[in-house]
Formats: C-alpha cells, structure tokens, sequence
C-alpha cells in the first residue's frame, strides 16, 4: 500500500498543510491544499482510515474478538454494532488486523 500522499485532483505530491480539525473519536486531522491545482483533501483520503468515525480502539476489540472465536452474531449483539458495520470492518481492516492490535 502506498502512503505517500497525493492530490486527489492532479496527483501532486506538493502540498501544505492549510487546516486542522477535531474528530470526534479519532483526535486531530489535518487537511492539505495542494501548490500545483489548489485543491483541499484531508489526510486520510485514499487510506483505510478515510471516512472512519468509529475509535480504532473499539474496532480492534472488536476484531480480537471476532479473530478469537466470537460468532459473528454475538460480537454484534455484545458490540452493539450493527451486522453491516461489522462485515465492512472486516473486509476494510482485515489484511491490516494485527497492526491495529498492537
């Protein structure tokens, strides 16, 4: 996975950073304006973590333990996380899951 980060209009890897903003669950982001076409993408664009509202700290416990055995139902029920919600972690998270359990 490539981390550099790129303007999502042009491609640009000339930017700065033009704001900070407070998330709700995930501390500071920061959002970049790039030199070349002016355009404004946050941090987080194009990664896995874009658009995540939810405390990587409850989805890795969540993950645990769905990895440790936990039907998919139950985690839900126990979690309070719906069954939709689940299946996208897992299939945005899953390659990653042992890095967010660290």
């Amino acid at each position: 996975m490539d981390f550099n980060k790129r303007c999502i209009k042009c491609g640009s890897e000339d930017y700065y950073e033009y704001a900070t903003y407070e998330t709700k669950s995930n501390g500071l982001r920061t959002l970049l304006k790039c030199k070349t076409c002016g355009s404004c993408f946050s941090e987080t664009q194009k990664t896995f973590m874009f658009n995540v509202k939810t405390p990587i700290s409850k989805i890795a416990l969540v993950l645990n333990a769905r990895t440790e055995g936990m039907s998919f139902n139950a985690t839900c029920r126990t979690h309070h996380v719906s069954a939709h919600t689940l299946q996208d972690w897992e299939n945005k998270f899953g390659g990653i899951r042992d890095s967010l359990l660290l």
